[in-house]
């Protein structure tokens, strides 16, 4: 998609010239919008072409991408989440950073609408009993002084092993 130098010229960016700088913005922002624009047709070859036959042109790395570049999305038009009594929707509030919050929009409510459709069906992905989460969780709080006390020599060695085993799975 990016030239090898726009690559180099976004990597190097403040180094730039600000007109080079805005021209290869420019640039990359109209061929990321491109990219964008052409996801429904990604989205009509997932449908119509059977999955047994994508699958060698795919690997677990694309999944990640993605997932990576919808945060990034979300990030960058500054998604919120809504707080509030599910039964009093016109006082929901969108939080906006750590202890601020505005009334919800309806766009607001129309992101959580599709946000809560996507995780519940990534979920499925996950599973109901997926040990994965709470061995992260585990590996991370037996290590925390502030909790060291609260677990047996045995919870504590379950848990570096479970850690040890994610980190290994990551290649890490």
């Amino acid at each position: 998609m990016l030239s090898d130098l726009e690559k180099k010229r976004l990597e190097e960016r403040e180094a730039c010239p600000p007109r080079v700088r805005a021209a290869n913005d420019d640039r990359a922002k109209k061929k990321l919008k491109q990219w964008l624009n052409d996801a429904p047709d990604v989205i009509r070859i997932f449908n119509s072409i059977p999955g047994d036959r994508l699958t060698d042109h795919l690997d677990d790395e694309d999944a990640y991408r993605l997932l990576t570049i919808a945060e990034m999305i979300m990030v960058t038009k500054e998604f919120s989440p809504i707080e509030g009594d599910p039964l009093m929707s016109e006082i929901w509030t969108a939080k906006i950073g750590a202890d601020a919050t505005r009334p919800a929009t309806d766009n607001d409510i129309k992101r959580s609408v599709f946000i809560d459709k996507h995780i519940s069906d990534l979920k499925n992905f996950l599973g109901d009993k997926n040990p994965v989460p709470d061995a992260i969780a585990y590996a991370q709080i037996t290590e925390d002084p502030k909790f060291k006390d609260r677990f047996s020599d045995a919870e504590r060695a379950g848990a570096k092993a479970s850690g040890e085993r994610l980190l290994r799975s990551l290649g890490k």
